[in-house]
């Protein structure tokens, strides 16, 4: 009967778009189609600058919409926009503000479920989830273990934290591509591949610190440590103390579980509140070499554990807020150069009249094991993060302190952060990244429309002389 036949291919086509269970593609009018999006009036990142106006945010329920939305934006010139828990800063949630905004879709998985599969020591986890969400898996599950490395904070996704590269206070790990054992990515295409260190190497260097501008991080297998029981102490610290106890006391030392300092410029003279957890019961158990810098007592209700403490910790500020917020600048500075770079800070500061620091902290972070195409850290280094007051009538003393901060960080061969802000200096970012051709060449092969965008990218490959497309 010709006209069922026509009605079944009716009910097919509607049941491809809405529910993409039976074909990964959409065609380019469907787009309208589609019934998982909202209308977003002012998308903006974390620093409350970078901004779209009047786009839609896209949420799939599960992977077949997700691989038809992709793929269909892929064949249709649409440009995918991938949102974590909307923590980026650096423009790698932003448009091109000369560009219709139409051109562009946001992408987040937060309504697709996620799954956990745990295998001794090493959990696949879907890369949407957050930290927090994978804590409180391993506290269903009774598991009696930790992430290894993570960010200082609970609120980011898996994914993001996989992208930037990012890492956490602990001392005796580098950054979290060595805690990466293997992900799966899903490419505009629509084609999943599994990337480690010994299967599709190249994808593996390149998407762990890629920012997004490859494809869908769709799960991640993660080493975990055991969750151990943990015992502060606070100290405070002169300068050269502090460069004397990092070298002692924090490089290499395994019963050191947690290590960050505040940096505090008191009339120009500097001092570092250290703030360290010591892998012990309570703080009687914490070596008496370990205690020696500070008077303080210490309670045993204070002891936590290493999963508890990364589960707790939240930030000190509100973030995301249009027209007021806060900057990161963060850079990585040789360990033996960190000391001349503190007594520098003073005289970033001097001459900025408006612009106010919230904090400056510091942590030691080991040279990775692993390599990545676009590194922060590539030898032993002292990692600082300013925290600024970020309101559009600072912009102008954000820039010069910015400059400043650049000239004395190239000085002392250290490097920015990209995560964060991109420096201006080109000659100067073309020596840091001597394999940005080489990630730029990867990033044609995995993703030839450019279908994967952001405005870090599209700066990025300004650097290199290359446009948008």
């Amino acid at each position: 009967m010709p006209g069922c036949t026509v009605d079944v291919r009716i009910l097919l086509l509607i049941i491809s778009i809405w529910l993409a269970g039976c074909s990964p593609s959409i065609d380019t009018a469907d787009f309208e189609r589609l019934t998982f999006y909202e209308l977003v009036d002012v998308h903006t990142d974390a620093g409350g600058i970078n901004t779209c106006k009047n786009i839609r945010r896209y949420t799939p329920e599960n992977r077949d919409q997700l691989i038809a939305l992709v793929t269909a934006a892929d064949q249709s010139g649409r440009k995918v926009i991938l949102v974590g828990s909307g923590h980026s800063m650096a423009g790698q949630v932003t448009c091109d503000k000369a560009v219709e905004t139409t051109e562009y879709l946001l992408l987040s998985l937060e309504n697709i479920p996620i799954n956990y599969s745990l295998d001794g020591q090493l959990l696949t986890v879907s890369a949407q989830a957050t930290w927090r969400d994978v804590i409180q898996f391993l506290k269903r599950t009774e598991s009696g273990l930790a992430p290894s490395i993570m960010q200082d904070f609970n609120v980011f996704t898996v994914a993001g934290t996989m992208s930037a590269n990012a890492m956490g206070r602990d001392p005796n790990f580098g950054p979290v591509i060595d805690s990466v054992q293997s992900f799966t990515l899903l490419k505009a295409n629509g084609e999943s591949i599994k990337c480690s260190r010994s299967v599709n190497t190249d994808c593996f260097q390149a998407v762990i610190g890629g920012y997004g501008a490859f494809g869908i991080i769709l799960d991640a297998t993660l080493s975990l440590v055991p969750d151990v029981m943990i015992s502060p102490l606070r100290f405070r610290l002169t300068l050269p103390e502090y460069a004397d106890h990092l070298n002692t006391r924090v490089v290499g030392e395994k019963k050191l579980d947690k290590h960050f300092g505040l940096v505090d410029v008191d009339n120009e003279q500097i001092f570092v509140n250290v703030f360290e957890y010591y892998k012990a019961k309570n703080s009687k158990d914490i070596p008496e070499a370990m205690r020696q810098h500070t008077q303080t007592s210490h309670h045993s209700s204070e002891t936590t554990t290493r999963r508890e403490y990364l589960d707790e910790h939240r930030f000190s500020f509100q973030w995301g807020q249009r027209g007021r917020s806060s900057q990161l600048l963060s850079v990585a500075i040789p360990l033996p150069d960190h000391q001349a770079f503190m007594l520098g800070i003073p005289q970033l500061l001097e001459h900025l009249d408006q612009l106010r620091l919230h904090e400056i902290t510091t942590k030691y972070v080991p040279r990775p094991e692993s390599e990545n195409l676009l590194p922060l850290i590539t030898t032993d280094s002292v990692v600082f993060v300013f925290m600024i007051e970020n309101l559009p009538e600072y912009q102008h003393e954000l820039a010069e302190f910015k400059d400043d901060l650049y000239t004395l960080v190239r000085s002392l061969d250290g490097r920015p952060y990209l995560a964060f802000d991109l420096p201006k200096a080109n000659d100067w970012f073309m020596e840091l990244y001597p394999h940005g051709s080489r990630w730029l060449a990867l990033k044609k092969t995995f993703d030839p429309n450019g279908t994967f965008y952001s405005q870090f990218l599209a700066d990025f490959l300004s650097r290199f002389g290359l446009n948008r497309s």
